[in-house]
């Protein structure tokens, strides 16, 4: 399988991106197939960690949005704080920009939503959700309303949780979810519906470790709560371990086609083994 890097160009120039989301339109969305919202995290410089906006025709060549604030949203006056965390949402022509906020020396982070229908002009970020070691928001929309999980990690523990809600603004409390990985702890998550439930890609890692060591994992659920872990005992991809202190994925097994195109959306990029 071929796994190359996207070439992605950034705010401050680094093109190296953290935590993509693509959707793809079909017909098109204002005149692109492909919407990415994703981060720049240039060798762990959280302050730079600022949502932006790409389009894209083919999947593969990506450019900036004629007209859009690049980055969307700047830094926090705080420079203790910092964006992260990016998930896109396309639903009934508005695009749904999901991601974090959060202060190093704080364990209380929020989600926030902005919303656009052309995806240059965006609505103010707005906080959705607020709790203690919150991460990498993941939402669909359902016909019954939205469904969003996120991750509690203390960087030693963590639980996924699921939240609900007719309108993406205002969420019913977090309800914990069943995730099976034996020996290592969730970190960050994407979730998709398709026929007869839920499939969702997991970066966790061993247990003792660090976030830097993240191994990827292919879960599927038919009521979004409880899951079933593929791949427990030999993850999707597993990091090489020459490669102190970075992720890098390697080692592709027993992959569905599906699964395969999936990843070839994923960007590759250094992260610094810290918390995010």
């Amino acid at each position: 399988m071929d796994l190359r890097p996207l070439l992605i160009t950034t705010p401050d120039g680094s093109g190296q991106t953290g935590h993509p989301d693509v959707i793809d339109s079909g017909s098109g969305f204002c005149g692109h197939r492909y919407w990415l919202a994703a981060t720049p995290y240039p060798f762990g410089n959280d302050r730079l960690e600022n949502p932006i906006i790409r389009v894209s025709d083919d999947g593969v060549h990506w450019s900036v949005p004629a007209g859009v604030s690049d980055p969307l949203v700047e830094a926090p006056a705080d420079p203790a704080r910092h964006w992260s965390d990016t998930d896109l949402v396309l639903h009934q022509n508005m695009l749904h920009l999901f991601f974090r906020g959060c202060a190093r020396d704080r364990t209380e982070a929020q989600l926030l939503l902005m919303t656009s229908t052309d995806g240059v002009r965006w609505s103010p970020p707005t906080v959705i959700h607020t709790g203690e070691f919150v991460l990498s928001p993941a939402v669909v929309h359902e016909p019954d309303g939205w469904s969003m999980w996120h991750v509690w990690c203390d960087g030693t523990s963590a639980r996924v949780l699921r939240q609900q809600a007719e309108d993406p603004l205002t969420w019913r409390e977090p309800q914990p979810c069943t995730l099976p990985i034996a020996g290592h702890v969730p970190w960050h998550l994407d979730v998709i519906t398709v026929a007869g439930g839920y499939e969702a890609l997991i970066c966790a890692f061993p247990l003792g470790t660090d976030p830097s060591r993240c191994r990827l994992f292919h879960a599927s659920s038919t009521d979004g709560m409880s899951t079933v872990t593929a791949g427990t005992k030999r993850p999707r991809l597993t990091v090489r371990e020459d490669l102190v202190g970075f992720a890098t994925y390697v080692g592709l097994r027993r992959t569905p086609p599906w699964l395969r195109t999936a990843l070839r959306g994923l960007l590759r990029g250094a992260r610094a083994g810290r918390g995010r």
